[in-house]
Parts: structure tokens; sequence; C-alpha cells
């Protein structure tokens, strides 16, 4: 039997502008990816490198990217939050909670870093941002 996670109650919150260190759930996520980030590769090949191959060492990595898709709720306060954000180039912190047994949790600080709405007459208004980390992340588990 597949140990695999089913996704659903997955949480993504951000930080309150108002009330520090109090986090808000984002509602209505439909779906997110979480990229905990990428290495730049460093090229230190050379006229005394071994052919055929180039020689490499791992350099600064970037921190993790956060892009999700989600139903626009109008008056939605969390969602007026995130937008403020934008509209402030303000950092805030931000958690993801795993609906697993261990109720792990990545905790970071983050930017708004691309933030749109969709307006289909065919379907839902729907939003999609991306929150770039501006650090590392932590893990932790118990969920905070």
């Amino acid at each position: 039997m597949s140990q695999g996670l089913w996704a659903l109650g997955t949480k993504l919150e951000i930080e309150d502008p108002d009330t520090p260190n109090t986090f808000n759930a984002f509602p209505e996520i439909i779906t997110m990816g979480f990229n905990r980030g990428t290495r730049d590769d460093i090229d230190l090949t050379n006229h005394d490198s071994p052919p055929p191959f180039t020689e490499f060492v791992k350099g600064f990595a970037t921190g993790a990217e956060i892009t999700f898709t989600f139903n626009v709720i109008p008056g939605n306060q969390v969602q007026q939050d995130l937008e403020d954000y934008w509209l402030s180039e303000t950092s805030f912190k931000v958690r993801v909670i795993y609906n697993d047994a261990l109720l792990q949790t990545y905790s970071f600080s983050a930017y708004l870093g691309a933030y749109s709405t969709q307006h289909d007459a065919r379907d839902a208004h729907r939003g999609n941002a991306t929150l770039n980390c501006t650090g590392a992340w932590v893990r932790s588990t118990g969920g905070s």
C-alpha cells in the first residue's frame, strides 16, 4: 500500500501585518507548488581540466519559492493583506504546514514576487501569487 500523502489540508499561512508573529491561513488555495530552492553551479573548468568533462563546485543557494492559485474572495482580510504586502513592497513571515502525522512546517521570510488575477466569464475569479524566500527556510514538526 502506498505511503503517499493526500495534499488536501496543506496550509499556507502568512503573517498578520498588524500583529507580528501571528499567522493567518490563506483561504481557498486550489494548487500550490513549493520549490525548496536551487543552487548555483560555479564553473571551474580550465585548460588543465581532464577532458571531456567540465568541473563545478556548488555555489550560493536560492531560497524557497511558493507559487499558488486561489479563489478570490471579495473583502477577505487575509487576501487583502497579501495585496497590501505587494503594494508596500514589505517582506513578511510565511509558514507551510503539511497535513501529515508530524504536522511538518516550513517557515521563512518572503516577499511577494508576482501577483495577478484572472476574470474568465466561464470560470471562477482566480488569483495567482509567487512568494520568494529571502533566506533559508526552517523545518519543524508539530504545526509551528
